[in-house]
């Protein structure tokens, strides 16, 4: 899901590692934009969910990890 007008723009990708309703676990891409401190913030506010048990959050830009979080460590760059 991208940001409405950022079509052609290089984005940062937000990916939840988690259970889905389904039972299943796996990533899924919870938003794209176009600004890497949104992301960040973004991946923060996944990462501390209280309604689901997130197991990591990764912000990816063209395809490579650029942050890892994780509910006990906040904020770990990517090495």
């Amino acid at each position: 899901m991208a940001v409405d007008g950022t079509a052609g723009e290089d984005l940062y990708e937000v990916a939840v590692l988690a259970e889905h309703q389904d039972g299943t676990r796996g990533w899924a891409t919870v938003c794209s934009l176009p600004i890497r401190q949104v992301a960040e913030l973004m991946a923060k506010a996944h990462v501390t969910r209280v309604d689901i048990e997130v197991e990591a959050v990764q912000i990816r830009h063209k395809g490579v990890v650029v942050a890892d979080y994780r509910p006990d460590h906040h904020g770990e760059d990517a090495p």
